[in-house]
């Protein structure tokens, strides 16, 4: 993971998947999850320093209460592939939420600034 030298300062939200996860969200989410010291390692070669880390688990558990609730709603006036795909989104964000309430993943602000004298 690199991080390119640019602005004063870089925000970065990041969910942080314990080790037995990964395969699932990565799979499902299209993506590569990373964890904290990584996104740190990359931004400290590329001449950045963490300003603040914020845990965001608490905050995001409504979303995806809502997210699941809604699409929950939607089942019933949906065609049977339609029902197949949403109630497999359903799955994938109940499991979500709880991975995040049980802290099995970890969702994170994290921010970044520009070393004084690198630019």
């Amino acid at each position: 993971m690199t991080l390119a030298a640019g602005p004063s300062a870089v925000r970065k939200r990041q969910i942080h998947v314990s080790t037995m996860l990964v395969p699932r969200f990565n799979e499902y989410w299209k993506t590569r999850i990373g964890r904290i010291s990584e996104y740190v390692t990359a931004a400290r070669a590329a001449g950045f320093s963490v300003r603040r880390v914020q845990p965001l688990n608490e905050r995001a558990l409504g979303f995806w209460t809502l997210s699941n609730a809604w699409t929950r709603e939607q089942l019933a006036n949906v065609d049977a592939d339609e029902r197949t795909r949403l109630q497999r989104s359903c799955d994938e964000h109940a499991w979500l939420r709880h991975a995040l309430a049980s802290n099995s993943i970890q969702y994170t602000f994290v921010s970044f600034a520009l070393d004084a004298g690198r630019k």
